[in-house]
């Protein structure tokens, strides 16, 4: 049911970017995105503290497509490493796969272009997690919501900020690499990322 609701939201939301975007061809709806910045752990897992695993260890690149000026799709991977700031042997990376819905608020709200855009972003996910401490890779769902405010330097060239929420679902691992429960029950992960990239458009 959940599939194909999804799948039909997909449908309308591209018979309504191509009634209203069909001047445009495929590569000029198409913008890539890449940035980097700080990440930070807000779960408390047992004997660990959130402060001791935030960093400057957070990258991503991303693809967006526009089916119209106010809605698109973004797909996106980032790389996020948490290390223990006493102890840089225990730590936990994760890579992460997202597919989300992008809205440009700016635009709905003022009904015209600007230079500034504030886009706000969400959707769902998968996540590999390795561990510092162990070989075996974590496999998780995602859920992420997050804000975006973008400044249009060119036609084809802009800048942003990023702050998004991420939840990992049937997280194993704490940020420190270890398991997050001795009986490796699976626990809810959360975390913070605060980014600033670029983005260039065709």
């Amino acid at each position: 049911m959940k599939k194909s609701i999804l799948i039909s939201l997909i449908m309308f939301l591209s018979i309504l970017g191509s009634t209203t975007m069909a001047q445009k061809t495929f590569i000029e709806r198409v913008s890539l995105e890449a940035g980097a910045g700080y990440n930070l752990s807000i779960s408390d897992f047992e004997e660990q503290s959130q402060n001791d695993f935030g960093g400057f260890r957070s990258f991503y690149l991303g693809a967006n497509y526009h089916l119209t000026d106010l809605m698109g799709l973004r797909f996106s991977y980032a790389n996020n490493a948490f290390e223990d700031k006493d102890d840089s042997s225990m730590g936990l990376t994760l890579h992460k796969f997202m597919a989300e819905a992008t809205i440009n608020i700016i635009q709905f709200i003022e009904i015209q272009p600007l230079d500034l855009e504030v886009v706000g972003h969400a959707g769902f996910g998968a996540s590999l997690g390795k561990s510092s401490l162990s070989s075996d890779i974590d496999k998780m769902g995602n859920f992420q919501i997050g804000l975006m405010p973008k400044y249009q330097i060119t036609d084809n060239f802009s800048i942003h900020l990023d702050a998004t929420y991420v939840v990992n679902i049937r997280q194993n691992f704490n940020y420190n690499g270890l398991p997050a429960f001795q009986d490796n029950r699976h626990v809810t992960g959360e975390y913070f990322v605060f980014n600033a990239g670029v983005g260039v458009s065709f």
